[in-house]
């Protein structure tokens, strides 16, 4: 097996490849495809209402443009944490987990925003409130707790690798 040609393999102490595979491959996909994507679709759709700031105060206005302007850096946090997580970076882990703490973070303060866009007279669903809650709080809390409990992360991301190739230290 060429190692040198593959970066989604590392060795094992029993000289088996480590795979990202499962869960793990999910994430890497999630964080790097699917997140951004949504992101920047769901701003994308909302940016001709972003600048219709008729009827709100300076505050609401301030946030709105925080809001976009965070839902922009965050999916570009998404994608390099994805990469990193696919690489097998050594600091890959600590990435994706200040990720999901930072997207915990934003998401209370775009809750907060959503409960002033309420006020505004927008109609919230009982399927939007589901759904938000889901996406913003479940999922990140879940992806946080696999990070912090799973044993393939732990052998597929061990200080024993190397941070460039992914290779036990003493094979380069």
């Amino acid at each position: 097996m060429d190692l040198n040609n593959s970066s989604l393999y590392i060795l094992q102490s029993d000289n088996k490849p480590i795979k990202i595979r499962g869960f793990l491959l999910f994430i890497c996909v999630y964080q790097t495809i699917l997140v951004p994507f949504f992101s920047i679709n769901i701003l994308y759709r909302n940016y001709p209402q972003l600048f219709n700031f008729s009827g709100y105060d300076n505050l609401v206005i301030f946030i709105i443009l925080f809001s976009f302007t965070v839902s922009l850096i965050m999916s570009l946090f998404s994608f390099v944490s994805g990469i990193l997580l696919w690489s097998k970076n050594n600091r890959a882990v600590l990435i994706a987990k200040i990720y999901y703490i930072s997207s915990l973070f934003f998401s209370l303060i775009d809750t907060f925003i959503n409960f002033l866009t309420y006020l505004g007279g927008r109609e919230i669903t009982i399927q939007m409130i589901i759904f938000y809650t889901i996406m913003k709080y479940i999922i990140p809390t879940l992806f946080l707790i696999f990070f912090f409990q799973s044993k393939r992360v732990k052998s597929t991301f061990s200080k024993s690798t190397s941070p460039n190739t992914g290779l036990p230290s003493g094979a380069q």
